[in-house]
């Protein structure tokens, strides 16, 4: 059924809508650099702005796709010939509950600065995935992110108490328990977020860190398991990313620690170690690496993964302690990053940990998990309008 521009214009405004060709490429895009189309971008200011566009969509049929920060590593944000509804405008802490530690936040809400506004509050929400300077509470939820402080603290999931959600079939619903499930990690197909209730955490007064070098990866793995449940983060940088960023080359292991275990207790010194980390990455796409994997693998079977990847030259870094790795590839080297999900379905881990499935692992995908979501999306969004042809 065909639509016409001005009854999007109605609902949010003739200046919060546009079919410019320089707004439609730019939001064709992602931090995965798959190339998507775009016929048009809103941005919406309030939760009733997207209730009407939903509703809007199920009754012309037009395809939606959620957009926050930009930083989906997947495609899960990439329209396909859909509509970009931007929520970044919706961006405000709603609540804050010192005594309960808990906080009601919009799904545009940056995860640095909901820190930065908690923290006068003594309080901290501890998912830190590497993009948290640009990341925003919506992502972080519909994939399930982790974090350098997953070893402590788990994974989105556990901080959440309740949503509220725009289904798909533009009814409002507040989620909860199990329900939850249905929406942290399934990278909006299924309703779009208006409020999340986040628990919240004092944070830890002192840390310290420890860095260990090992040439052997399996010298490493057994460090690794020796110290898991004593700290806060376990992060590896491998050899070839190690010479990428400047560093000896070898096997790095950090280790944070609560209190004053670790052998570096200088902030400055530790904030240091904790830069190389975060540069990881970037140095790794400047050189020519700039597709990255996040397969989870068993921890019994890291140091068969690890060591193909060495064998096959191909760089990476690691939440070690969760068992989630990020093989790094050059440009256009599907091939080879398809190759390593294999592997790591052979070793019994699955293709995504963190950055979710978007358009390049629905192949590697459980039978099972893909029957469930099916349902699910007949359940709340039977006319299939949000984020089409991602996941499932």
């Amino acid at each position: 059924m065909q639509y016409n521009i001005k009854d999007i214009e109605e609902i949010v405004g003739k200046d919060n809508v546009s079919t410019k060709e320089v707004d439609k490429i730019v939001y064709s895009f992602d931090a995965s650099e798959i190339e998507g189309s775009a016929r048009a971008v809103i941005w919406v200011e309030n939760a009733e702005q997207i209730i009407k566009i939903v509703n809007l969509a199920n009754r012309k049929r037009i395809p939606l796709v959620v957009r926050g920060g930009g930083t989906g590593l997947t495609g899960s944000t990439i329209p396909l010939n859909s509509i970009v509804v931007d929520l970044s405008r919706l961006n405000h802490i709603v609540e804050i509950n010192q005594k309960k530690k808990y906080v009601v936040v919009e799904p545009g809400v940056i995860l640095d600065d909901l820190n930065y506004d908690i923290q006068k509050y003594g309080l901290t929400f501890p998912i830190l995935p590497a993009s948290h300077r640009v990341t925003t509470i919506g992502g972080i939820i519909a994939t399930n992110a982790a974090g350098i402080t997953a070893v402590k603290y788990g994974k989105t999931r556990e901080w959440i108490l309740e949503l509220e959600v725009v289904t798909g079939s533009g009814k409002v619903e507040k989620i909860d328990g199990n329900k939850i499930d249905d929406f942290c990690g399934t990278e909006g197909i299924l309703g779009i977020i208006i409020k999340a209730k986040l628990k919240l955490v004092e944070p830890i007064e002192e840390t310290s860190l420890s860095l260990f070098k090992f040439d052997d990866l399996g010298q490493l793995l057994k460090k690794m398991l020796e110290i898991k449940n004593k700290v806060i983060s376990l992060e590896f940088i491998d050899k070839l990313t190690a010479d990428i960023e400047g560093l000896e080359k070898t096997n790095y292991l950090i280790a944070e620690f609560e209190g004053d275990q670790g052998e570096i207790k200088d902030k400055n010194e530790i904030m240091k170690i904790w830069e190389m980390r975060d540069g990881a990455y970037p140095a790794l796409a400047a050189n020519g690496f700039p597709i990255t994997g996040d397969p989870i693998i068993p921890l019994d079977k890291l140091s068969l993964f690890l060591s193909k990847l060495e064998e096959m030259k191909i760089p990476c870094v690691a939440h070690i302690g969760l068992g989630i790795v990020h093989p790094c590839f050059k440009q256009g080297d599907f091939e080879k990053r398809d190759e390593i999900i294999k592997f790591a379905l052979k070793l019994g881990g699955k293709a995504s940990g963190e950055h979710g499935i978007g358009l390049i692992k629905k192949e590697f995908l459980d039978k099972k998990f893909v029957e469930n979501l099916r349902k699910l999306n007949k359940k709340y969004d039977p006319n299939d309008i949000l984020n089409k042809g991602k996941v499932i």
